[in-house]
């Protein structure tokens, strides 16, 4: 889904001037492009794109990385006699040059000036072919297009040419490319920003902070707290999820990317929307205790025990925490009413 077929291109009198189609494998990963001129087709490790061979299978280009998605190192170019070319890159991954070592020294192949969505403005060129340019990802000549994985960016109108496979866990604008700030924003995916922009974060991640919020106005009531330590226990949390420890992107397991996300001190370690994600990370942590804490319908006063103001109401009953357990009126039935997912509309 988001993978272009083909694209044709026509001049002013509806002749077709140009065709190119791709191929994809299993993963969704482009395997070919085949043009009037022939077939280029890509071999992959994982997400890295490995290598390029022609229509006979003949090698063109070999890449290789450095640690991280897109973070290219080199290209060994079978087309000019087996030369290496050492690529530099910005904190976005584009690439702005490709170096390649002579006997006179270190020289200067080409290089790559961007406008914010792509387009290249400026640049010098050699003769040496270069696909990954703008955020490392690889630049169609047939098409003007940028190969993004999941999806094809035109740099022309700075957007996505087809619509976010996640839907709208990628942000409300099914189209938009890192939040329309690319200038601070990367996506190797295409499907979401990176580390940058809290409004494309995933809403199910929001959802899932809030959730555990909940649980623990659910243990404030169990032990019957005073209704300002949930709030307390919950910005700890925050603190604790969003810290500095582990690595960027890994498995979900704790004391590793899980209890790492970075977002409030990560910004050294690749977590580019450091400290505000953090901040709005953590007030999902938080929102569940607060609303609890000062608007429960109770006596405002903060570390005091509370009890429900309407009978039936057991605090101790198992089942999902809500919040506003007070604040629903005795009519409503009690297979709506908190403690089962029922209660979620009345209460929100």
């Amino acid at each position: 889904m988001g993978g272009l077929d083909s694209v044709r291109t026509r001049d002013s009198t509806g002749t077709l001037t140009g065709r190119v189609t791709f191929g994809y494998d299993g993963w969704g990963r482009r395997v070919r492009k085949s043009t009037a001129t022939g077939t280029r087709r890509y071999l992959w490790d994982g997400d890295a794109l490995l290598a390029e061979l022609d229509t006979l299978g003949n090698g063109v280009a070999g890449y290789t990385y450095s640690p991280g998605t897109d973070n290219v190192a080199s290209v060994l170019r079978h087309d000019r006699g087996d030369s290496t070319y050492y690529c530099i890159q910005d904190y976005s991954r584009n690439v702005l040059a490709l170096l390649a070592l002579t006997s006179g020294g270190v020289t200067i192949d080409n290089q790559y000036r961007y406008e914010p969505f792509g387009n290249t403005q400026g640049s010098t060129t050699s003769t040496i072919p270069n696909t990954l340019q703008f955020a490392g990802r690889e630049h169609d000549a047939e098409t003007q297009l940028y190969y993004d994985r999941a999806r094809y960016i035109d740099p022309a109108v700075g957007r996505f040419v087809s619509e976010d496979p996640i839907g709208l866990d990628g942000g409300i604008n099914l189209y938009a490319f890192v939040g329309n700030d690319p200038v601070n924003g990367w996506d190797p995916s295409g499907t979401s920003c990176k580390d940058f922009s809290f409004s494309q974060e995933k809403v199910s991640d929001k959802l899932a902070h809030y959730e555990f919020g909940e649980v623990l106005v659910k243990l404030s009531w169990y032990y019957n707290w005073p209704r300002w330590r949930a709030t307390e226990f919950a910005a700890l949390l925050g603190l604790i999820h969003e810290g500095p420890w582990g690595n960027i992107g890994s498995p979900f397991r704790p004391l590793h990317g899980w209890l790492g996300d970075h977002d409030l001190w990560g910004w050294k370690h690749g977590a580019k929307g450091a400290p505000c994600a953090g901040f709005v990370d953590t007030f999902f942590f938080m929102l569940a205790p607060l609303i609890y804490d000062i608007s429960a319908g109770y006596d405002p006063g903060f570390g005091t025990v509370q009890t429900p103001s309407y009978p039936g109401w057991d605090p101790r009953h198992v089942g999902i925490p809500f919040t506003f357990p007070n604040i629903l009126p005795p009519t409503i039935p009690q297979g709506l009413r908190p403690g089962g997912w029922g209660g979620w509309g009345p209460t929100l």
